[in-house]
């Protein structure tokens, strides 16, 4: 429907220019009459030349397609410049030509000018057409195309368009081929902008595209353009905008709505001279159906800085047979890459809004395949930057095309180049449909950070269709050596959900990067889940993740107030070969609450693993959540380190420190502040062919194991039991057990030095602290207990140890029809904690 409207109006243009193709003076300047066609020739004398200012006035200016239009005049002239003063506007389907050398020309008619199809430029100058009511000189003159007699001409050069009304004209480019000479400028000015179908360049020069349709001015600067007024709508559609060439040129916009449909702005530099920048001043922009912005070197200069402000919103979506919607900067360079410096930098992308948004595949991205430098990608969002979904086509792999904001580096090089950084600064964050956030590096040089500082929230959820999880991460890929980049983060909340990640990725030799994270309140959680063509599940679970192949993986860092990890969200450091896993430390000043297999993890195949160190007035962990450090080679596991007010673990929940193969296990030490309850739960270091890590417990409050065990014993042919010490003011042993058995090596040593033990079974101690082997040395159980009065130690039991409402839910009727004691609650002398453990026998006490 658009084509074919777009045709009807082409026609009617056309038809119109068929019809009035006419060229008239005004006879404001002299002159007055219409000129003869259809090669129409202008000289000097039918203006008024000013210094090196040469004037037309004309009543009618329109050519059809086998027209042109020809101006000349003294060598000393700077600049052609022309008014339509007739109230009609300029149909221009024929061809513009100069031959007055570097003459700049300037159109103008307030009108309106449209350019059809057959309209082009031969001039050796600039040249500038717009709808603007007057043009302003230096100095004070003016060319007025209004109100003619006001003008005051001069000598001195164009220094500003000039729109004295609220109701600019449009200036549209229909179907046109606009090219000037290299090195120079092309400016279109005027109310409503349109561009169709239609290829717009000034090779190694500079454009200007300005809408205004309210009173104000246009200021082409040396170093910028000025827009002042209401700014109106500029439409690019199926069409190219092109300032490439040996240096790759400028373009300017300004305007309310750019929309770019299917169309390209290119600055691609050719040669040793850099680029120079695509400098965008809109209130919103658009690129939809493939539209793109990008600024490139393929030759030894850098490619230019691509800087947009856009005050409502920038959106990019979509796709076209070309590729998908975006903004590029690129460093593709054809010298040797053993080249000792660093050429064909990519440039930057400088993104100021309110909002933006990416979706359908679009992205935003800085690359280098040279020596050159990767281009930094910044971002400031006064509201929210949100990265979603993918393409509808696939990669050339058939992977998901995903949205995403990347740094990229492809080079390999002796003297590796700097890659580029992401900054986002925003006051939300959503990454969500497989959309990505990532610095990379596919050759030597390391990937470069990614700092996110947002004021609110930031969102990582879900897959994309291929499940690609949504992603922000630092990564190197293949074999390359670099190290991959750091991440910050900084946010009010972090909610990384439904197989989404956050992850710092080397798979070659170089060290994965670290991941800082300061964030009040972050919740991990959920996964997505598939079946393959076999039938077997495939699950990705949310996480935090530092992973690495054969180098060292990187650290996570995160300081937080409350962090929950549930139905499987997981933190790991984790290294799959030699290197060594990754440190975590968290602090939480309220809490961290680990649910439904959620966990923390470090693991490691043939390096060391990480440790884990936590800070927190609040550990729980429940429904089989586990923190675990795990050494699957020859070098010793993690160790564990809490610190900790309450310690809470339930319903099947672990924290352990174990060796798979010939590696020690790892320790675990606990500094509890408070209490420390097991409840169908374990504490354990666990060796399958080597020495049990150890575990240290200190607290100054109690002790309780309910169906649940600390163990540090070992499970296969030599390894000794490690030791467990345990210093806590009393402990509860409910069917606990606290055991350091060995098979065949020595049992570990069990040191306790507490107030009183109490067993609330009748099976003597020595059957729940154990520290024999089977085949090896038995272990040493050493108890320090220097008060066995119980009824001394201990008078008032602390506030909520034990909830008769919930004992008493086990006590079913027909259990209490049976020839058992009754369940009565005593004072000092204690009782048993649950109906069923009723007994004869006293508790006993160490």
């Amino acid at each position: 429907m658009k084509k074919t409207w777009v045709i009807s109006y082409l026609m009617v243009l056309l038809t119109q220019s068929t019809l009035y193709a006419e060229i008239i003076l005004d006879g404001t300047l002299g002159f007055k009459d219409a000129l003869t066609g259809p090669n129409y020739l202008l000289d000097a004398q039918l203006g008024k030349q000013v210094g090196a200012n040469l004037f037309h006035s004309f009543s009618e200016f329109n050519l059809n397609a086998d027209e042109s239009i020809t101006f000349s005049g003294p060598e000393n002239i700077n600049n052609i410049i022309n008014r339509v003063t007739g109230g009609n506007p300029s149909n221009i389907n024929g061809g513009l030509y100069s031959t007055i050398p570097n003459a700049d020309i300037y159109f103008l008619n307030p009108f309106g000018v449209v350019f059809g199809p057959n309209a082009t430029l031969n001039i050796p100058g600039s040249f500038h057409v717009s709808t603007a009511d007057i043009l302003y000189l230096q100095e004070g003159g003016k060319f007025d195309a209004t109100k003619p007699s006001n003008s005051l001409l001069t000598s001195a050069a164009p220094s500003a368009f000039g729109f004295l009304t609220n109701s600019s004209a449009d200036l549209s480019i229909q179907g046109s081929k606009l090219s000037i000479s290299p090195q120079n400028t092309l400016s279109i000015i005027g109310g409503q902008v349109k561009v169709d179908q239609a290829q717009v360049e000034a090779f190694s020069g500079r454009l200007n595209l300005a809408s205004i349709v309210g009173e104000g001015q246009v200021v082409p600067e040396v170093d910028g353009l000025t827009s002042v007024g209401e700014r109106g709508n500029l439409t690019v559609t199926d069409s190219q905008l092109n300032v490439s060439g040996e240096a790759g040129g400028t373009v300017y916009i300004r305007a309310g709505r750019l929309v770019l449909d299917n169309s390209a702005i290119a600055a691609k530099t050719l040669g040793a001279e850099n680029g120079h920048e695509i400098n965008l001043n809109v209130t919103s922009l658009a690129a939809i159906r493939g539209g793109s912005l990008s600024s490139s070197t393929s030759g030894s200069g850098n490619s230019g800085n691509i800087n947009i402000q856009a005050t409502d919103e920038i959106e990019l979506s979509g796709e076209n047979d070309q590729g998908v919607s975006g903004i590029f900067a690129k460093s593709k360079s054809q010298v040797d890459d053993n080249s000792e410096e660093n050429i064909g930098n990519s440039g930057n992308i400088l993104l100021t809004t309110n909002k933006l948004n990416l979706t359908g595949g679009a992205v935003i991205t800085t690359s280098s395949y040279s020596t050159g430098n990767g281009g930094n990608i910044l971002i400031t969002a006064n509201n929210t930057v949100n990265v979603s979904g993918e393409a509808i086509s696939k990669n050339a792999d058939g992977s998901d095309q995903v949205s995403g904001i990347f740094a990229q580096m492809y080079t390999e090089n002796n003297n590796p180049p700097q890659s580029g950084m992401i900054d986002i600064r925003a006051r939300q964050l959503q990454v969500t449909k497989g959309g990505a956030i990532d610095s990379s590096s596919f050759g030597t040089p390391p990937a470069g950070s990614i700092n996110l500082r947002i004021v609110d929230d930031v969102v990582v959820s879900g897959t994309s269709s291929q499940g690609n999880s949504s992603e922000i991460a630092a990564s190197v890929w293949g074999l390359a050596t670099g190290d991959a980049g750091d991440l910050r983060l900084a946010a009010r909340k972090l909610t990384v959900n439904g197989g989404a990640q956050i992850q710092s990725l080397t798979s070659g030799t170089g060290r994965g990067g670290d991941l800082y994270m300061d964030v009040k309140d972050i919740v991990i959680s959920g996964f997505w889940h598939t079946v393959d063509e076999n039938g077997a599940d495939l699950y990705v679970f949310s996480g935090i993740y530092t992973l690495s192949i054969n180098g060292n993986a990187g650290d996570i860092t995160l300081t937080t107030e409350k962090l929950t990890l549930e139905q499987g969200g997981k933190i790991t450091a984790q290294t799959d070969e030699s290197g060594v896993a990754g440190n975590i430390s968290i602090e939480a000043l309220k809490g961290i609450y680990l649910s439904n297999q959620g966990g923390i993890f470090t693991e490691s195949v043939d390096g060391h693993a990480g440790l884990i160190k936590l800070i927190t007035p609040e550990l729980h962990l429940k429904d089989h959540a586990k923190i675990l450090a795990t050494a699957k080679g020859k070098e010793p596991g993690g160790n564990i380190e809490i610190d900790v007010n309450h310690l809470h673990l339930t319903k099947g929940s672990e924290i352990s420190a174990s060796s798979e193969s010939q590696g020690n296990a790892g320790n675990l030490r606990f500094i509890v502040g408070d209490t420390l309850v097991l409840e169908d739960s374990s504490i354990i270091t666990e060796a399958q062919r080597s020495d049990g890590g150890n575990i240290t417990i200190t607290s100054p409050g109690y002790l309780r194991l309910t169906r649940s065990n600390i163990s540090t014993s070992v499970k296969a042919e030599n390894g000794n039991g490690g030791n467990i010490i345990l210093q806590p003011t009393f402990i509860v042993l409910d069917d606990g057990q606290i055991i350091a058995k060995a098979v065949s090596g020595n049992g570990g040593h069990i040191d306790i030095k507490t107030v009183g033990i109490y067993n609330f079974l009748p099976e003597p101690l020595e059957e729940f602290i154990n520290a024999s082997s089977e085949f090896g040395l038995d272990g040493e159980v050493k108890i320090n207990s220097p008060d066995t009065n119980v009824t001394e130690s201990f008078v008032i039991l602390p506030i909520g140890f034990l909830d008769v409402s919930v004992l008493l839910e086990s006590c079913s009727r027909s259990y209490l029809k049976k020839n058992h004691s009754q369940f009565k609650i005593n004072s000092l002398t204690g009782s048993p904690p649950r109906p069923e453990d009723l007994k004869a026998n006293p508790l006993i006490l160490f």
